[in-house]
Formats: structure tokens, C-alpha cells, sequence
């Protein structure tokens, strides 16, 4: 079985055959060996995998309730505005009788409608905070 492997004569050669036999042996265990332990780590790396829940991606989270933000925006946009009288009712451009001018302007002040901060700039995902925009 081991004859031949070299070019020496016969009688030299068959004293290398013990070297060869636990050459092939030692090869045959350290295969044996390695697929043991990747085996064991497959298994185990399966088990830690199986284990533990997936982390919550709240970077995800935020982006979707953004988009569904935007999406309510959008569709606020498109849906058609009440109609409001444009002409002014008789309390806010005269004032009552018995009353001063100053008194049927502040409540001219009293009834506007408090300011809108502007929408936020194309691309933008949150609108600015309405302390740091300049009121008009």
C-alpha cells in the first residue's frame, strides 16, 4: 500500500511508510476535528440567532412616521379650502356707537387668526421649531 512513493530502493523505502501512514492519519483527524468544531459553531451561531429578538430599527421608525406626516400634509394640500367671506363683518372696519376707534381696532386684532409658520423647505423631513422663525 505505501510502495513506491519515492525513488529509493525498496528496503529504504519501506522504512518512510511508517511516516506516511501517520501522515494520512493525522490528516484524516484534523478533518474529523475541523468539521466537529465548525458544526459546533454553525449550531451555535443558529441558537444565538434563534434566541434573541431582532432590535427595533427606530431610525426606520422615525423615517415612516415622516413620510406619513408628509403624506397627511399632502393630502390636506389638495383637499379644497371652506369658503370664507372675504368682505369684512360691520365689528372689524367701524366701530359701534359709543365706542372709540382704538376699541374697534383691537378687536379687529383680537379676531385675526394667529400666524401660520411657513412650511418647511423642499426635502426637509421636520418642519423648524416656531420659537426661532421671525413672526411677520
Amino acid at each position: 500500500m505505501y510502495q513506491d512513493f519515492s525513488s529509493m530502493p525498496p528496503d529504504q523505502e519501506r522504512q518512510f511508510a511508517v511516516f506516511e501512514e501517520r501522515t494520512r492519519a493525522a490528516t484524516k483527524k484534523a478533518w474529523t476535528a475541523g468539521m466537529v468544531a465548525g458544526g459546533a459553531f454553525g449550531v451555535l451561531v443558529l441558537i444565538v440567532v434563534m434566541a434573541y429578538p431582532a432590535p427595533r430599527n427606530l431610525h426606520a421608525e422615525d423615517m415612516e412616521a415622516d413620510m406619513l406626516e408628509e403624506e397627511a400634509q399632502k393630502a390636506r394640500r389638495r383637499r379644497p379650502q371652506s369658503v370664507v367671506p372675504t368682505t369684512p363683518t360691520p365689528t372689524e372696519t367701524a366701530p359701534t356707537e359709543g365706542s372709540t376707534g382704538a376699541e374697534g381696532a383691537e378687536g379687529a386684532e383680537g379676531a385675526e387668526a394667529a400666524p401660520t409658520p411657513p412650511p418647511p423647505p423642499k426635502g426637509a423631513t421636520k418642519a423648524p421649531p416656531t420659537a426661532l422663525i421671525k413672526n411677520k
